[in-house]
């Protein structure tokens, strides 16, 4: 059995708008996390999507794992991303984006130490929860970064436009 307490994230936002992530748990070394930055957006049909920073498989080493994410890279990225897939007018931005970037580290379904079992079934403690048949471990915490103008959807594609054409 392994057994998960111990599950702490901790994110900051420096002056040069880089996010740096910290990831603390009794998990073993080896434990796979998936780990996330995103921002979320209403679209002009009313359903919330994600404005993808960062995403990425991370391996614990030695109880802990810590990175950073260049935010405004990341949000160019998903600009392009946006750009190269939103095609009807129901996809477009209603609104703006969030201001929040929201930090997802989770265990998953999928790990390469075989103490976890098939679908993690020896994943105990006080933090794991049963999603669907899988055992799961999610920490989530939100920090303030606004994104910058120049990787801020225009009015025009929001409006419909993905060539960014009035």
């Amino acid at each position: 059995m392994i057994t998960c307490d111990i599950f702490t994230l901790n994110a900051k936002i420096d002056d040069l708008r880089t996010l740096h992530w910290r990831l603390a748990t009794d998990l073993p070394k080896g434990s796979l996390v998936a780990l996330s930055v995103d921002r979320n957006y209403t679209d002009r049909s009313g359903r919330e999507c994600l404005w993808t920073l960062h995403d990425k498989e991370v391996m614990l080493i030695g109880g802990e794992s810590e990175g950073r994410v260049a935010i405004d890279d990341g949000d160019e990225e998903a600009h392009s991303e946006y750009r190269s897939h939103s095609r009807s007018a129901e996809d477009k931005i209603d609104g703006k984006l969030n201001e929040m970037v929201a930090v997802s580290a989770i265990i998953g379904g999928r790990q390469r130490l075989k103490e976890f079992g098939r679908g993690n079934r020896n994943l105990i403690g006080s933090l794991p929860v049963n999603e669907g048949g899988i055992m799961v471990v999610t920490s989530r915490i939100n920090v303030h970064c606004p994104i910058r103008d120049e990787n801020a959807p225009s009015k025009s594609i929001q409006k419909g436009r993905p060539d960014g054409h009035p």
